[in-house]
């Protein structure tokens, strides 16, 4: 039976499962010691953290929210890594909201909602000024899909035709909010349409 399994496919299980364990287990550690940190963890986001390490290039670069756990898991990082990062809060690469590596192309991490958009834009900018044949992903939450500066970013990243990919990690609600009670459209995604060359794949 073993034979038959594809072996992609259970790496990327095998990602997926280790992000949730990871997850779970640093949950239950925390809330049994005396370490005070917050935690901010990225439960439910497996499948989108493997899916983007798939195609991701060497040179891209990628702007987060403050859930970035799993993405340093899927791009990598070792768990021993990740755990002192979390743990050892005292530089802005450091803390379970600001895991960065530039090894792997995570560039910034932002606790505020939405401020990784304008982030993105410079970078994006400073590609093409620069000729760097390389993508720049910004991430955001639904939370973020409501706020006027991510119609600014689309709108700028379209008119300048900037190599910048809009990744919305959408669980519907925010963090206590369900979207349709605050939103005048139906799908996150509907935001890029109304964007000229952006466009959903």
């Amino acid at each position: 039976m073993l034979n038959n399994i594809n072996i992609e496919k259970f790496k990327i299980y095998e990602q997926m499962y280790l992000i949730r364990r990871f997850e779970e287990k640093l949950h239950e550690s925390l809330k049994c010691t005396d370490i005070s940190r917050y935690n901010h963890l990225s439960i439910g986001r497996e499948a989108i953290n493997v899916a983007m390490s798939k195609i991701f290039k060497e040179n891209d670069k990628m702007v987060n929210t403050y859930r970035t756990h799993g993405l340093a898991l899927a791009f990598g990082m070792s768990p021993v890594k990740l755990l002192n990062k979390i743990l050892m809060n005292d530089d802005l690469e450091n803390g379970s909201m600001y895991v960065n590596s530039s090894e792997i192309g995570m560039v910034s991490s932002n606790t505020i909602i939405g401020a990784g958009l304008p982030i993105s834009l410079g970078l994006a900018f400073d590609s093409k000024f620069d000729k760097k044949n390389n993508v720049i992903w910004c991430l955001f939450g639904d939370g973020a899909a409501t706020g006027g500066t991510i119609h600014e970013c689309m709108n700028i990243a379209s008119k300048h035709n900037l190599k910048i990919i809009f990744l919305c990690e959408n669980n519907g609600i925010a963090m206590c909010t369900p979207v349709e009670s605050v939103a005048s459209f139906d799908k996150v995604s509907d935001l890029g349409k109304e964007k000229g060359r952006l466009s959903r794949h």
